[in-house]
């Protein structure tokens, strides 16, 4: 993912066969208020980090979910 398809900057045209749409439904759902749903996105994360690759884990979503951590702490705050 990288460029303007790179997690954190999730778009509005992911469909159903695009490769991101995972990632970008990851996206959205990490960003819920609704407990469920981030915990059910939060078990996802190995399908993710697998199909992105060790590189990609590293560069990209490492640092969005640790944004999206420091973000959720800061609003509940």
């Amino acid at each position: 993912i990288s460029g303007a398809s790179s997690l954190g900057q999730t778009t509005a045209h992911a469909h159903v066969g695009d490769e991101l749409y995972p990632i970008n439904l990851l996206t959205e759902e990490m960003r819920t208020d609704e407990t469920e749903t981030r915990i059910r996105s939060m078990r996802r994360l190995r399908t993710v980090a697998q199909a992105l690759g060790p590189d990609r884990t590293r560069s990209e979503l490492l640092p969005f979910l640790s944004r999206t951590a420091t973000s959720t702490m800061r609003a509940r705050l």
